[in-house]
């Protein structure tokens, strides 16, 4: 049934009689594994060879070859990959020296300093009359007891008193004043003075720190300093006719500082706080006013000399504008209606009365008596001019020569 192929047993030595029927082992093919290894040998040292040649493939005259050229003869002498270019720098400002950044710290460093510096120059101006007392600012002029203040002072009679960083008060005289300029002076024969010192206010910034040194709520909170900046500067306001260049500042200035000096971060006073300038007004939020100290110089050098600003020209009345509703309930023109008439001034001299309407000054309408003082100040004292007058009903010129403010 089965066909068996006796030649693939190998015969076994005899044992006891028995013979062993297990199938042979199979002979192996040790040449064919040879052959294998060589082939792999092979084709790794062609790898290797195209690893390190570049191969290609020419033809001519009928022939083909296979040429390799060397990639890389000399490794040793590959040059270096050129190197990626680093990027510049960014440009960078060149530093300014402080001085050029803040010209004005030389002097004081710290606002403790200024504040050390400037304070005993700066005195309290009261004002005392049977009715009520008035507080304002002064600074410290000079030796010989001269300070700078504020008009509202002086213009109210009564006795003024300056009170000293020191605690010590003084009796003080009234020099003169200037209500164009809010500026006035008094002087005190006794005293430790120390002068404050002045800077030059034509060589300012918007955007300069300033502080003020004041009295914010009279002499229980005297000689406290706020600080702020320069807001404006070379404001040119029309002021009653008259063009003042002026300071704009947010520092806080209450009614106590006005008169007081508005300083620089080098410790020098650079203007002097006002409180009104024709319509314009400091409150005691972020808009502060002060004149320049180049111009208080000037007009407290005239105060000094004459006791008053000469040639500023003066009608010699008060009064107040005649409002829409008294001119339509009376039948009145618009105009400065005349309150009271200084004795042997200009008007009175003129035969300007209380009562009269003032409606026109040399043939110019005005409607209001800052119209008149506005059309007033475009002259000096001395010069010659026309009063539209309204009088019970009557409408009269009256000619007027203008006197000084004094």
């Amino acid at each position: 049934m089965y066909d068996v192929n006796y030649d693939e047993f190998e015969p076994v030595e005899p044992s006891g009689g028995t013979y062993s029927t297990a199938r042979p082992t199979r002979k192996r093919h040790v040449g064919f594994a040879v052959a294998v290894s060589l082939l792999v040998m092979l084709l790794c040292a062609a790898m290797t060879v195209i690893s390190l040649y570049s191969v290609h493939i020419e033809r001519q005259n009928g022939a083909t070859s296979v040429v390799f050229t060397e990639r890389n003869p000399d490794i040793s002498a590959t040059p270096a990959p050129p190197e990626t270019p680093a990027e510049p720098d960014a440009p960078k400002l060149p530093a300014a020296p402080a001085e050029e950044l803040l010209p004005q710290l030389s002097a004081a460093v710290s606002l403790s300093d200024i504040y050390s510096k400037v304070a005993p120059s700066v005195v309290s101006v009261i004002c005392t009359t049977p009715e009520q007392t008035l507080e304002r600012c002064g600074v410290i002029l000079s030796n010989e007891g001269y300070i700078i203040t504020n008009c509202y002072v002086v213009r109210n009679p009564g006795a003024i008193t300056v009170l000293m960083y020191d605690g010590s008060e003084h009796i003080a005289s009234v020099v003169g004043g200037d209500p164009l300029s809010d500026l006035a002076v008094v002087k005190i024969d006794a005293g430790d003075f120390v002068p404050a010192e002045f800077g030059d206010s034509s060589a300012l910034t918007v955007g300069e720190q300033v502080l003020s040194i004041g009295d914010p709520r009279g002499r229980e909170l005297r000689a406290a300093m706020t600080n702020g900046i320069l807001s404006g500067v070379s404001r040119d306001l029309d002021i009653d006719g008259r063009t003042m260049t002026i300071l704009q500042t947010n520092a806080n200035l209450p009614a106590g500082g006005y008169g007081g000096p508005l300083i620089n971060m080098r410790g020098q006073v650079i203007g002097i706080n006002a409180e009104n300038l024709g319509t314009y007004a400091s409150s005691e939020g972020n808009l502060g006013l002060a004149v320049p100290i180049d111009d208080a110089k000037n007009i407290v050098e005239e105060l000094i000399e004459h006791g008053y600003i000469p040639g500023r020209p003066s009608i010699g009345l008060s009064g107040q504008s005649v409002t829409a509703a008294a001119q339509a309930y009376y039948r009145l023109p618009a105009g400065a209606y005349v309150e009271d008439v200084e004795l042997n001034g200009p008007a009175d001299r003129a035969g300007i009365q209380s009562g009269d309407i003032i409606t026109a000054i040399n043939d110019t309408a005005v409607s209001s008596l800052e119209e008149l003082n506005l059309i007033k100040n475009r002259y000096k004292s001395g010069d010659v001019v026309t009063l539209t007058v309204f009088r019970d009903g009557n409408v009269m010129n009256v000619s007027l020569v203008l006197g000084e403010i004094r």
